[in-house]
């Protein structure tokens, strides 16, 4: 139970960064950014208003390291599956398919990307149907 319990705050986490790096315009646009200040220092910008935060330079850099934070936690999250039950967690590696190649994506782009990105139903169907075979393995 304890691994089931890991695995879903490593992926819960993997997710909700997904979430954030896809979301960067639209989140600004309302005035929120949740880039940490430290990763947008390291990239020496100072903190400043979400757009003028974006239109940064070196933003691209701050963001990366976001989307390392995301590919540790889908990594952390997989390594538990030895000691989970798979069947009981098909939805949940649904998910974590469909949102970890949202993430490729994005590890590839220079961030901001101009338009949000999303999973194609296509993408989304395939990732079901193989995190539903995967769990009968």
């Amino acid at each position: 139970m304890l691994f089931r319990s890991e695995f879903a705050i490593y992926l819960g986490r993997a997710l909700q960064l997904v979430n954030i790096l896809r979301d960067l315009h639209a989140d600004a646009a309302t005035g929120r950014l949740y880039v940490p200040v430290e990763y947008l220092r390291a990239a020496g910008i100072e903190p400043a208003a979400p757009q003028a935060t974006l239109s940064a330079p070196t933003f691209n850099q701050a963001a990366q390291s976001l989307v390392v934070d995301a590919q540790q936690a889908f990594s952390s999250a997989h390594a538990l599956l030895p000691e989970c039950n798979r069947r009981a967690l098909w939805p949940a590696l649904a998910m974590s398919a469909a949102y970890r190649s949202l993430l490729d994506r994005l590890a590839v782009a220079t961030l901001p990307m101009p338009t949000r990105q999303h999973v194609s139903r296509g993408a989304a169907l395939c990732a079901a149907l193989r995190a539903a075979l995967f769990a009968r393995a």
